[in-house]
């Protein structure tokens, strides 16, 4: 989201007309905030939404500028808001499910089939699943 907030700045820097304080960048910078400094379940969900967000307002206004490397400094901050973008919801989605799987007291990989259990010294199997606190 950071990554975002970064090319959204180089875009501004090279002549994209922006307002003074952009939506789009107080929407990243926030929700990074939220999600490195809190520990609620729901913060990767909001770096997801803001990342769809800010992809859908890249696809209407921008997507041109991402093949036209003729105005560099914009071409480049494109790029690097849409990489930005594109990593917050890569890892905003994995990251709700395994807080939410963790707030309901289950080890994430016990629910994806690795570790469901492990085998005794007597040569049978015990299961490792944890069920709550």
């Amino acid at each position: 989201m950071i990554t975002g907030a970064a090319g959204m700045v180089i875009q501004g820097v090279s002549g994209v007309p922006m307002p003074i304080v952009p939506p789009g960048l107080v929407l990243l910078v926030g929700s990074a905030l939220l999600i490195a400094f809190t520990g609620w379940r729901w913060t990767p969900a909001l770096g997801a939404l803001v990342g769809l967000a800010e992809a859908a307002a890249i696809g209407i206004g921008q997507l041109d500028t991402l093949a036209d490397p003729s105005a560099l400094g914009i071409f480049l901050g494109t790029w690097i808001r849409t990489l930005g973008i594109v990593m917050a919801i890569t890892a905003g989605v994995p990251a709700t499910v395994i807080a939410y799987r963790r707030a309901r007291g289950r080890r994430p990989a016990d629910e994806l089939g690795n570790g469901a259990s492990r085998h005794t010294a007597g040569g049978g199997r015990r299961s490792t699943t944890f069920r709550g606190r």
